[in-house]
């Protein structure tokens, strides 16, 4: 392989204030604390390639000049995660820059791609204007190109594999550029027949082969002949595995992914293929995983970037395909791979914990899915300070304790479904007779289809399964589920008159309520941004979600609101109107003061009186004994 990314360089970028990530030229496998920027590299890579293809011209020889204002539209920012355009930036910035090098080991040359993105003044969620940051930088990348006898747009290809969530039923013939279209859209599921078809007529033992070894079994795809696309519409592709011959719609989720993977790399022709792989603990399984991987490396145009939570992982890598980040090295500028063996104990000691250990599992009663480790530290405080005031034993009459209990924590709702389906497969692998229960926040889901949801997961978890989710938007929210508990709480934290409290949450209520029932509101409209960001395809609950109807729930209960946003805006408003600091920080930052607003309640618990029947009800959901 010539060309590849030698490093990718940050400044302003999400939480990336500046950094410079120096990659292996073939195998990188991104590790590191949670929240800490791991998956916001995959986004950047995305974002660049998007930058780039924009400054690409028509004829495909050459590029814009520098001085050309271009804009990517908001909507088409799918790839990345957010509610808002501000997002984008470090915080209150509204520029950031994304600086590519690539290099070819043959030539021994380097190129600083790099572009600055801007938010317009005034015009929220609209558009990020783009600009290139060295003309001269890309002159020469132009010249290469044409020396090497290369379009522009055939430079590089970016796939980010997912969970393979659904393979369409009936999937029709497609062309080669249209297959192309649906893989950078996201949508390589619709089209895994065509891509499967199209591997096989160019080369009918390397997909299979493959797959063979990464999988361990022997089987073959049956293909229509050339002549049936004239014939039918949509594609027939059975797959023969012991002299059963099923459809490919009818395999198991390891097979379709490792399908995916490898016939998306055979249809894509670039001179330098990336591949990234955002945390395959959680859609492939460990059997497979390692083989996959092997494989990957032997392909001679691909660089592949992978990220995992799993510390066990790393140790079968090499250390300088292993990319560390955590708090301390994210704040300086140079972020490298490992250097010696002996550094995968910093990782090891780091990560403890991230993953239970399997003998946590096995002497567990329970094994209890949570979005994030954020959750697993409020429930263990919760309960600890309960324990402390003697307030448990009235909460619980006969309760089991942690020992008896494995959490687990599942990153996120994104793809919800598909992840309780394949860590419960990979889980009844390691340990037997085990009760699965899983907690999870209510979100913008309207109460009526968050009920039908736990009920969906209850199924797909099994017998004697149960699922609970938070009185209000989320673990934080349940804060404000009750406004008496919530003017004694705040009373005690701040000391100012509980009446002039309590009539500060009454007006915030009123003023919540108001607001989400006027569609004209700055607070309506940034909800409803929000709202649409993460109403997407990976959110299925929310896919017969209306906003509107969601606002309607909100304007008669205000605690469905109370997302972080707005509980950062109750904090910083009282604390202005009353000169007052609730609790110490670094920042404002949402994440932040929901987060100790929720700790700084733990540590005043004092009485049965001041906890929510929400957090009594979850203490139960996890501690008694049925």
């Amino acid at each position: 392989m010539s060309l590849l990314i030698k490093s990718i360089k940050l400044d302003g970028f999400k939480s990336y204030e500046k950094a410079t990530i120096s990659f292996n030229e073939k195998f990188n496998v991104i590790v590191g604390e949670n929240n800490i920027g791991k998956t916001t590299i995959f986004e950047a890579m995305l974002l660049w390639k998007k930058c780039y293809d924009l400054n690409v011209k028509a004829n495909k020889k050459g590029f814009y000049k520098s001085g050309n204002n271009l804009y990517v539209n908001f909507e088409e920012l799918h790839f990345i995660r957010l509610s808002q355009d501000t997002d984008i930036f470090n915080g209150t910035k509204k520029e950031c820059m994304i600086y590519l090098q690539l290099f070819d080991d043959e030539l021994q040359s380097n190129f600083d791609l790099g572009f600055t993105l801007t938010k317009p003044y005034n015009i929220p969620n609209a558009y990020i204007r783009i600009t290139m940051i060295d003309q001269s930088e890309f002159s020469e990348f132009e010249k290469y190109c044409k020396y090497k006898n290369i379009k522009l747009d055939n430079i590089m290809f970016i796939h980010q594999t997912k969970p393979v969530s659904n393979v369409l039923n009936k999937e029709p013939y497609m062309y080669k550029g249209q297959i192309i279209k649906k893989i950078e859209k996201g949508k390589s599921n619709e089209v895994l027949r065509n891509k499967i078809i199209n591997s096989i007529n160019s080369n009918k033992e390397r997909l299979e082969t493959y797959m063979k070894k990464v999988l361990g079994i022997d089987f073959s795809f049956i293909i229509p002949t050339k002549n049936k696309k004239d014939q039918q519409e949509y594609i027939d592709l059975k797959v023969n595995i012991n002299n059963q011959k099923l459809d490919i719609f009818l395999q198991g989720s390891g097979f379709l992914q490792v399908a995916e993977i490898f016939s998306t790399i055979d249809t894509v022709d670039n001179e330098l293929n990336i591949l990234l792989i955002d945390e395959p603990d959680s859609h492939i399984s460990p059997r497979i995983q390692n083989k996959l991987l092997q494989e990957l490396k032997k392909i001679h145009n691909t660089q592949i970037f992978v990220i995992s939570h799993n510390d066990n992982f790393v140790s079968n890598l090499d250390p300088n395909e292993i990319i560390f980040i955590n708090s301390d090295n994210k704040s300086k500028s140079d972020i490298y791979s490992l250097v010696q063996n002996s550094d995968l104990d910093v990782i090891h000691h780091s990560m403890g914990g991230i993953i239970s250990s399997l003998t946590t599992l096995q002497n567990a009663d329970k094994i209890i899915f949570v979005e994030g480790e954020d959750d697993i530290a409020y429930i263990k405080k919760i309960y600890n300070r309960m324990c402390v005031v003697d307030i448990a034993d009235k909460i619980l009459s006969d309760s089991i304790d942690f020992g008896d209990i494995a959490f687990w924590h599942i990153r996120g709702k994104d793809y919800l479904k598909i992840k309780i389906d394949n860590y419960k497969n990979i889980l009844s692998q390691l340990v037997e007779r085990k009760r699965y229960s899983i907690i999870f926040d209510k979100d913008f889901c309207t109460v009526k289809f968050n009920n039908i949801f736990k009920n969906e997961m209850k199924n797909r978890l099994g017998k004697n399964s149960k699922c609970y989710t938070h009185e209000g938007y989320c673990f934080e929210s349940v804060l404000f589920s009750n406004d008496e508990i919530l003017a004694n709480f705040i009373h005690r934290l701040s000391k100012v008159d509980i009446n002039i409290v309590e009539k500060f949450i009454e007006d915030y209520r009123i003023s919540i309520q108001n607001d989400l029932k006027n569609v004209s509101t700055d607070r309506y409209n940034k909800m409803k941004n929000k709202f649409n960001g993460q109403k997407k395809e990976s959110r299925l609950e929310l896919k017969k979600v209306d906003f509107d109807c969601f606002a309607k729930e909100c304007s008669k209960d205000y605690k469905y609101a109370m997302n972080k946003y707005n509980i950062t805006e109750f904090v910083l408003n009282f604390e202005k109107r009353q000169k007052v600091k609730l609790f110490d920080r670094n920042d404002d930052n949402p994440e932040t003061c929901a987060s100790l607003l929720l700790k700084s309640y733990i540590e005043t618990i004092k009485s049965i009186d001041d906890v929510y029947d929400s957090y009594k009800e979850l203490i139960k959901f996890i501690f008694k004994n049925d």
